[in-house]
């Protein structure tokens, strides 16, 4: 079956919706960490700059809806690009930052959201879309019509800047390392729901015929 015969609309829907979803623990975790997150340390800008807290690079924190996208595509495994203490002096010296490793503990279970979220959804296509079981990877994997061009795009509304007037500076998601999770990960895992879909199709016919 060609890729232009599959349901795109109904995988675009699904694939939006893993992408809502897994937003919303991110979204949680930062609310529930904001202290912690605040003392997560940025290099110094030069070498005569001192490292600084992310609350103090900022003068504020910035909101837990902006931290719950960064922690989001940390859990693709895309950097966040901060600015360097002392950007304010007019030195961009940006670093990019897995806020998820420097949390550690129990927040590391972020980095199972996505792939469980998009095995899922590509399972779901394969199913709701009624896809042949002889396209189960093609199926699974169309749920990045949706996924991956609001992963492209939320690294844009992910992003907090700070400036004094004379310079201003962004942290936001890494824009190659999100372009590089958006091109694997729904592809990658929905095509791996596809196929688990398939399968669990296929045993469940063997066991009514016999």
């Amino acid at each position: 079956m060609a890729f232009t015969h599959l349901p795109l609309r109904r995988s675009a829907l699904v694939g939006a919706a893993a992408y809502g979803l897994g937003y919303l623990p991110a979204y949680a975790v930062a609310a529930a960490n904001r202290a912690a997150l605040a003392d997560v340390t940025v290099p110094g800008a030069t070498e005569n700059i001192d490292p600084a807290s992310l609350s103090a690079v900022f003068g504020s924190l910035p909101p837990s809806w902006t931290l719950g996208g960064w922690l989001f595509y940390n859990a693709h495994r895309a950097a966040v690009s901060l600015p360097a203490a002392g950007a304010r002096n007019g030195v961009f010296a940006p670093t990019n930052t897995d806020l998820i490793a420097a949390l550690g503990g129990s927040v590391l279970g972020l980095y199972l959201v996505p792939p469980a979220l998009l095995v899922a959804a590509g399972a779901l296509a394969m199913e709701w879309g009624e896809i042949g079981s002889t396209t189960p990877w093609v199926g699974g994997a169309s749920v990045a019509v949706g996924y991956a061009p609001l992963l492209v795009l939320g690294s844009f509304v992910f992003a907090a800047s700070i400036g004094d007037g004379a310079v201003t500076v962004v942290g936001s998601p890494d824009g190659l390392t999100t372009l590089l999770a958006a091109l694997v990960y729904p592809t990658v895992f929905g095509a791996l729901g596809g196929a688990l879909a398939v399968r669990r199709r296929s045993a469940e016919v063997g066991t009514a015929t016999t």
